[in-house]
């Protein structure tokens, strides 16, 4: 799966994003999924726009990969034993939630 800026119409979305088996999945665009996000083990989520809102359960793996001169603030909670990376030049600051996460 992949979304590009203004093709999808999921703002805000009422429904959970949920990557299950070995799914990989790469968004260009801001998301918002009001009942969160579940990636399960084998699956991998990666984010490229600016703005992730909604609950992470990660078991799997989640990359913030932010461009030079760009900023994700996440605020949200995160949880789980999946991995978490930060690739791109960019800046990520984490500010909620984030003692679920092992």
């Amino acid at each position: 799966v992949s979304a590009a800026d203004k093709e999808t119409n999921y703002t805000p979305a009422t429904r959970k994003m949920e990557l299950t088996g070995n799914a990989s999945a790469t968004f260009d665009v801001n998301l918002d999924f009001a009942n969160g996000y579940s990636i399960a083990t084998d699956a991998t989520m990666i984010v490229r726009g600016q703005s992730v809102k909604g609950d992470i359960a990660n078991a799997g793996t989640f990359v913030f990969d932010i461009g030079a001169g760009k900023e994700l603030a996440y605020t949200d909670k995160m949880s789980g034993g999946g991995k978490v990376f930060k690739e791109g030049d960019g800046k990520v600051l984490l500010s909620g939630d984030q003692s679920g996460a092992t």
